[in-house]
């Protein structure tokens, strides 16, 4: 009998332990906090990090890397421009509103694709495209999830 409740404390214990445990760190991959970071970048920063990334996928040439950065500073630049106008906003946005903005967004993400197709090569370019439907579908995959259920 004493064995029984001895075994009992030390699996309530250890379930005590573990319903406890604390958001992950930021070594340990907790993507919430990386998310925060990488928000509060300057866009020429983010720039930067986005073209390394890209070099490093993508085995980019020096000319390549120019070419990219530029373009890429101008999407980080649009995009904090964008979360600015969405934070400052008051009032939700009717449904023609939405569609507008909805529209513009398909139109820009067209435009930056044409300028990334045109400096890549073929086999770079695929190589990207395949990497970006990967990590669509993994953010798919968290939509809906707070930061500390990730």
């Amino acid at each position: 009998m004493k064995k029984i409740i001895l075994m009992m404390a030390i699996a309530l214990i250890a379930f005590q332990a573990n319903a406890q445990q604390g958001p992950r760190d930021f070594q340990k991959g907790n993507r919430g906090d990386r998310m925060g970071m990488l928000q509060d970048l300057t866009p020429e920063q983010a720039s930067e990090i986005h073209t390394k990334r890209m070099t490093l996928n993508l085995d980019l040439t020096e000319a390549q890397q120019k070419q990219i950065q530029v373009i890429n500073l101008e999407e980080a630049t649009y995009r904090k421009t964008q979360m600015e106008a969405r934070q400052n906003m008051t009032q939700k946005p009717t449904s023609d509103e939405m569609a507008a903005r909805m529209n513009a967004r398909l139109d820009h993400q067209i435009a930056y694709k044409k300028k990334v197709k045109n400096i890549l090569t073929e086999e770079q370019y695929q190589k990207w495209e395949e990497t970006r439907a990967q990590y669509q579908k993994q953010m798919k995959g968290q939509k809906g999830k707070s930061p500390r259920n990730r």
